[in-house]
């Protein structure tokens, strides 16, 4: 069984939402420097390791709105304004979701390049890139295999504190950015899905300065992206995390401390419906039982 916390995707992971914060209304704290728009599955948790060492304090990640659900209803308010009737955001909005950010990556930052291209003009941008096929393979069996979910469905349904926050912020992300299928149900098909990761690659390269702009193949090290960024190669390895297995992980995580609470609350139920039964049964009011032909007990 999972502890309350635990180390994924790098950093620590709590279950207890007495542990998340709001970020409402925050402002910038320091600078946004580096904007890396690859689509997920494409070494972004890799990236957020890489980024750290080169010195960008905290790199935004879904990590992050995994980690602090709370923070999904600003983002919720990001997707209504790109693809919904709200107002578009302005810089001052994005502060308060990624003030405290030297830099983002992965989804749903990557969901919004031309909002924070032209958000944080001095920002640098990345391009992260690998083959469509092993991204499509890598995505369907990670996000794809989150948004078929029933379980994760149910868990949202009944209000559970990640699963009802986190969840319909990967279905309306993913909905505003792939679209959807006839059923409405979110847009997975491999044809489609390679239509909009050629779309987004293309979308990059069109509003991003060509000296602003590196692209970068997952299987690359250190050298392209130090020489990109003005930084001396580190002395370490050029991490290589697993990013299948660390969202797994986190699922799993989750969804364990979702049934927990679950198992919480039936048992509280139980034990109030047992104590009313009892205080019933010792006041001498007659109580029928079901199946039983209507016999009192």
């Amino acid at each position: 069984m999972a502890t309350k916390e635990t180390i994924i995707f790098g950093g620590p992971f709590s279950t207890d939402p007495k542990s998340w914060t709001r970020r409402a209304n925050a402002k910038r704290s320091v600078p946004m420097k580096v904007l890396v728009l690859g689509l997920p599955r494409t070494g972004t948790s890799s990236m957020v390791q890489a980024l750290k060492i080169l010195g960008y304090d905290n790199v935004h990640h879904m990590a992050t709105c995994i980690s602090n659900p709370l923070e999904n209803e600003l983002w919720l308010k990001a997707i209504d304004a790109k693809w919904g009737d709200a107002m578009p955001l302005n810089r001052e909005d994005w502060d308060a979701l990624l003030g405290d950010c030297m830099a983002v990556t992965d989804f749903p930052s990557a969901a919004f390049p031309m909002e924070l291209i032209k958000a944080y003009p001095e920002a640098k941008v990345i391009l992260t890139t690998r083959p469509f096929d092993a991204w499509y393979s890598s995505i369907n069996e990670t996000v794809g295999a989150v948004l078929r979910s029933e379980t994760f469905k149910f868990f949202a349904f009944t209000g559970d504190p990640f699963f009802s926050r986190w969840h319909p912020m990967v279905n309306a992300l993913w909905a505003g950015f792939f679209g959807t299928m006839p059923c409405g149900c979110p847009m997975l098909l491999e044809e489609d899905l390679k239509y909009y990761f050629s779309t987004h690659h293309s979308t990059i390269r069109m509003v991003t300065r060509p000296e602003r702009l590196y692209e970068r193949d997952i299987s690359e090290g250190w050298e392209g992206i130090c020489k990109f960024l003005g930084k001396p190669v580190p002395s370490v390895p050029y991490p290589r995390t697993n990013d299948k297995e660390e969202f797994k992980k986190a699922m799993n995580v989750m969804a364990e401390a979702g049934l927990k609470r679950l198992m919480l609350i039936a048992c509280k139920v139980l034990a109030v419906a047992l104590g009313l039964w009892t205080v019933l049964w010792l006041l001498g009011v007659p109580l029928r039982v079901a199946g039983l032909a209507g016999r009192e007990i």
